[in-house]
């Protein structure tokens, strides 16, 4: 089997990339989760929510290790000066929301947050032949590709492209210099500094379930 390294980059006005949204409060993560990133190449692969394809695609899937590498970017007003990430809350109010025990409640309130002028490099490091294939739907899509929320499209193409060694993967993002954040699988636990359930195990409507991974988050080494 030959190990390959599929890049992808996120560049985007809006990214929401939720952790533990709720009802009222629909947050984002500082990174993109994994089960979004499998979410953004089922969709490229034509795989529905639940469907009879998706339990092998996300066998594969789950099996690929992931580094997200964060950029800095120019500060709005200050010349010179950079800033690591910009956050956006939004307030919503809908009229006439159904209640779960009958009838309907006259306005329900939530907050979306959202990340602004985001821009993530995704490394995808696994077999060639399932990378290739991703890899191909991400650069001709069956349906729309978005980041976290149908709301957040892509202000740039995804794919990357596919390579033998990390370090080519990588030379596009790292190459920005100091600065650089990053979160990756880690092989052994010392190695990380967080866990992050968000494996997914099944995105089915009445069957979501997601699985522990160990990371490390900091500074690019």
């Amino acid at each position: 089997m030959s190990i390959k390294y599929l890049a992808l980059r996120l560049r985007g006005w809006l990214q929401s990339w939720g952790t533990h949204g709720t009802q009222y409060n629909r947050d984002t993560g500082f990174f993109p989760t994994k089960s979004a990133i499998a979410g953004l190449c089922a969709s490229a692969l034509g795989i529905g929510r639940g469907s009879p394809g998706e339990p092998g695609f996300l066998e594969q899937f789950n099996r690929l290790k992931m580094d997200v590498l964060r950029k800095r970017k120019p500060h709005p007003r200050w010349e010179g000066e950079t800033i690591d990430i910009n956050l956006l809350s939004d307030y919503h109010t809908v009229r006439d929301t159904k209640k779960a025990g009958g009838g309907s409640k006259d306005c329900h309130p939530y907050t979306c947050f959202f990340l602004t002028d985001a821009d993530f490099g995704v490394i995808l490091e696994g077999e060639e032949d399932f990378l290739n294939r991703v890899g191909d739907a991400l650069r001709d899509p069956k349906w729309i590709l978005y980041f976290g929320r149908k709301c957040c499209l892509p202000s740039g193409p995804v794919y990357q492209g596919v390579y033998t060694t990390r370090e080519e993967a990588e030379r596009e993002f790292t190459e920005a210099g100091a600065g650089i954040m990053t979160q990756r699988d880690t092989e052994e636990f010392t190695e990380g500094n967080d866990n992050i359930f968000d494996v997914p195990l099944s995105f089915a409507r009445a069957d979501r379930r997601y699985a522990k991974r160990r990371v490390y988050t900091g500074p690019y080494k």
